[in-house]
Order: structure tokens, then sequence, then C-alpha cells
């Protein structure tokens, strides 16, 4: 019965569906019960999109990756924000995302793909909420938030299951 158990555990689809699930679930119970509905969706999108990719390598390799993609959502969220007001500066700076989009699929088949459509999906919300410089700093730290809250959650996560080999 144990093995049976094991086997599920183990289970990549499953495992998963569980971190997306927890990625996203407790962050919105955690905003919702703080009264901060609005900002509920920058923290749980940034640590659902965080939380999918079945990161392989060594830790420090993760480690690297999921501080990368961190950093990239980070960015084109408070880029969002500050470009949001003008319909050029936002078409400008959505081409650059694209370009930058490719060239991450270019660097990383795994995790690129990803990166970009996370990073745009960020861009856009963020750009639809046109603010200042602070509003913008407020925006990306909820979603460096969300990214630490992906980070720590694949990291427990690595204790259960400790290393994947490189190539499965």
């Amino acid at each position: 019965m144990s093995r049976f158990w094991e086997n599920i555990t183990l289970d990549a689809d499953l495992g998963r569906g569980l971190r997306v699930a927890v990625a996203l679930g407790v962050p919105l119970l955690i905003c919702h019960s703080m009264n901060w509905p609005a900002d509920a969706m920058y923290v749980a999108i940034a640590s659902q999109a965080l939380a999918v990719p079945d990161l392989r390598g060594a830790y420090g390799m993760r480690l690297a990756i999921l501080g990368a993609l961190i950093v990239v959502v980070t960015c084109s969220t408070l880029l969002g924000v500050c470009v949001g007001g003008s319909l050029w500066a936002t078409i400008a700076a959505m081409g650059l995302l694209a370009l930058l989009g490719g060239g991450w699929r270019m660097l990383s088949e795994d995790y690129g793909p990803a990166l970009s459509v996370n990073a745009a999906l960020l861009f856009l919300m963020a750009s639809a909420h046109p603010g200042t410089f602070a509003e913008g700093v407020h925006l990306a730290e909820l979603v460096a938030l969300g990214g630490l809250g992906a980070a720590v959650l694949q990291g427990a996560l690595w204790l259960v299951r400790p290393q994947h080999p490189l190539l499965e």
C-alpha cells in the first residue's frame, strides 16, 4: 500500500497539479483574508506561473533559474505600469518583450516559452492599470513576493523529491 501512495505522489502531473493549486490558492486566501483583493491577482498569478516549471539540474542551477524568472516577471510588471499611460510606449515595450521572449526561447527551450508568456501576461495586466513609478514598484513587489512564494514551494518539494536527473 505504501508503494502505491509513493507512486501517486511522485507522479509528475499530479505533483505539478498540486504545486500549482497550492501556489495559486494560498496567495489568494492570504490576500483576501487581509482584504487586498486587487493585489491578490498579481501575487497569485506570479506564484502560479513560477510554480509550474519542473526544474531540473543541480540546486544552484535551479535557484539561478528561479531568480531569473522572478526578476524578469517583476521587471515586466514594473514596465507595464510605467508605460501603460501611453499607447505608443506600450506597443514599443510589448515589441521589446516579444523580442526578448524569442531570445529566452532560444536560450532555454524548457523555461523560455513559459517565461515569455508569463512576462507578457503580467506586463499586459500592469499596463491596464497605468500609474506612477511608486505604484509600479508596489505591483512589482507583489509579483516578486508571489515569485518568492513559488521559490519556497519549489524548494520545500526538493526535500521530498531531492534530485531530478538531468535527462529524464
